[in-house]
């Protein structure tokens, strides 16, 4: 039997998840923001990424976490139709608060009484909450043609909507048409999970106890995500956050690259009890992180001065000069994060909460001292990021070695 015969379905599948990921990623970063953003003023544009970050940090806090739970109770769910109903209620709750919280941090970002931009972004998170909670299904069926399927719908929903919004000129619209389409395909995928009606008389407090815990741990991992945009907009206003998404537009072609490849290093790490590299690798190693991430700024930082010049050509001369700081960092967090995957598989899960405060407060902290105290504007922002990343980088190596035998 052929190696391809042999893993077909595993090819399948690995190739259905990198179109499923890449799909969105690049229509939303390399076509509908540039095309937004041609369309809005500086600030307006800003005040669009800020809200979107907010529509997307309360969706991976509240929804992404119950959605994963789901998920890890799948066994449990197929024999007891009242755990299911269970998942129905609290994500009908969540739904409520929701709204209710983005409604009130939207109105104080955009400190506005347009009504009808308010009620258009709490439609968008209303699609998104659904999308995102009940395409669960796909991945409960192990069904990755499917989800590319549904992220292709979603794409061609935002073309549409690109097309509403050069009329209407209300960003939301984009987003409304292209997760309405998700939306409408997940709907039909799963009507099984649809399940309604009153339950009956029965407990489920560890349900409760673990959803709050997952959505307490992002609420910290995402902080970090989206901190810098929902920062950004009130202390130096929404064309800096224009200028600062500009510069950092090739980071989306990083993540495209790394996750993948961070998947499949995550694969192989789970099957092992150990790792152990002779001292000779060691050292080479050691060599060659310096080198491949100092050459990887180099050819990242170019193409994020093309990319920034074809995209956004009117925030290309103030964005241009942040480009090489904010690709570093990106390099360096993802460097970080490929060796963060032996402490997720081997140190004890709760570092991983740890380390998420610390770099946290860490970025928190520098952002105080660079742009309230010595009042270095953008730029404060952008060595903020740069040096947590570097601490960061530090801390994780530092506590990789302690799991890693040198023979």
């Amino acid at each position: 039997m052929s190696f391809f015969k042999r893993y077909q379905k595993i090819i399948k599948d690995v190739s259905y998840s990198l179109v499923a990921y890449a799909l969105p990623t690049f229509a939303l970063y390399f076509v509908v923001q540039p095309v937004i953003a041609r369309y809005l003023s500086g600030e307006e544009n800003g005040l669009f990424l800020t809200i979107l970050s907010i529509i997307r940090y309360i969706t991976n806090v509240l929804i992404t976490p119950l959605a994963t739970l789901r998920l890890l109770e799948k066994s449990r769910c197929i024999t007891d139709d009242q755990l299911n109903l269970k998942f129905n209620h609290i994500f009908a709750f969540v739904t409520i608060i929701g709204v209710i919280i983005t409604g009130f941090i939207i109105f104080a970002y955009s400190n506005s009484t347009d009504i009808i931009n308010i009620l258009l972004s709490l439609v968008v998170l209303l699609f998104l909450f659904f999308h995102d909670y009940y395409y669960i299904v796909f991945r409960l069926n192990i069904d990755f043609k499917k989800i590319t399927i549904d992220n292709a719908l979603i794409v061609l929903g935002f073309f549409v909507g690109l097309g509403l919004f050069t009329f209407f000129h209300y960003w939301q619209l984009v987003f409304i048409s292209g997760y309405l389409a998700g939306s409408i395909y997940v709907f039909v995928q799963a009507h099984k999970l649809l399940q309604i009606g009153k339950m009956r008389s029965r407990k489920t407090p560890e349900i409760n106890k673990k959803y709050l815990e997952l959505s307490a741990t992002n609420v910290i991992g995402n902080a970090i995500v989206y901190c810098d945009k929902l920062l950004i907009y009130p202390v130096l206003g929404g064309n800096n956050v224009s200028i600062y998404n500009a510069a950092g537009v090739v980071s989306k072609v990083i993540s495209v690259i790394s996750s993948p490849v961070r998947n499949v290093l995550l694969s192989y790490l789970v099957d092992k009890d150990k790792i152990v590299i002779s001292r000779k690798l060691y050292r080479r190693i050691l060599v060659l992180i310096p080198i491949i991430m100092a050459l990887l700024v180099f050819v990242f930082s170019l193409a994020g001065i093309v990319l920034c010049k074809f995209l956004y050509p009117m925030f290309y001369d103030e964005a241009v000069k942040f480009i090489p700081m904010i690709v570093g960092a990106i390099v360096i967090k993802t460097t970080y994060g490929t060796a963060n995957l032996i402490l997720l598989q081997f140190a004890k899960t709760s570092f991983q909460t740890i380390f998420s405060v610390i770099s946290l407060v860490l970025y928190l902290a520098f952002v105080l001292v660079f742009t309230f105290v010595l009042h270095m504007g953008l730029w404060g922002f952008c060595w903020s990021t740069f040096l947590q990343a570097v601490v960061c980088f530090v801390i994780i190596m530092v506590l990789t070695k302690r799991h890693v035998i040198i023979d």
